[in-house]
């Protein structure tokens, strides 16, 4: 299973990606709330998730998931 990272813990992705949305289980987070930054690829207090972990769910190469996100999802260039 794929995941991402909410105030830095890392959390399932459940069911399967459409129309560029994702369910994600955060039954284990205390104190969540609408609106919370959810990392889909990069780093929150020192977790880190890669495009491996989408690519994995859809059977891709991860350069194909990466040319693949739509151009709303924001970027961020780290060096």
């Amino acid at each position: 299973n794929g995941h991402v990272l909410v105030k830095g813990i890392k959390v399932k992705v459940v069911g399967i990606v459409n129309m560029n949305a994702i369910s994600i289980d955060v039954t284990n987070i205390d104190d969540i709330e609408k609106g919370e930054e959810v990392v889909l690829i990069g780093t929150q207090k020192n977790k880190s998730v890669s495009v491996v972990s989408f690519s994995e769910l859809s059977n891709q190469m991860n350069y194909e998931m990466l040319t693949r996100l739509p151009k709303d999802i924001p970027r961020v260039i780290v060096e």
